[in-house]
């Protein structure tokens, strides 16, 4: 499913796994696997998503891995946000440790098994 329509923010969640592929390709993506909660009650145990921006422009990943695993089981993303330009999409996730920042023409969020 398409991430979003209009400018939109999480709250608390958790980064599992982030990749960059297709370095060498035509075109490249960005993988984040998160533990997000499904809506914004937060009643429900959090579930496993994939968000692959495709259509790679920017990318920049920084963290401090003791502190993000440290968070890791409490949930070590601050924020989450994408907005929206004329042609490309802007991710920025701040972690508490770090920070994500990807420009890519289209994000994407899909549920996947744990």
């Amino acid at each position: 499913m398409k991430l979003v329509d209009q400018d939109i923010d999480w709250h608390d969640g958790n980064l599992v796994d982030v990749h960059v592929n297709g370095l060498s390709a035509k075109s490249q993506d960005i993988r984040l696997y998160l533990d997000l909660y499904p809506n914004e009650d937060g009643d429900v145990p959090r579930r496993r998503y994939c968000c692959v921006g495709r259509g790679l422009k920017k990318v920049l990943v920084n963290g401090d891995i003791r502190r993000l695993i440290k968070n890791g089981k409490s949930g070590n993303i601050d924020f989450m946000r994408i907005e929206l330009t004329d042609d490309t999409e802007i991710l920025t996730v701040s972690l508490l440790g770090g920070v994500i920042e990807a420009e890519a023409t289209d994000f994407q969020l899909v549920e996947v098994k744990k």
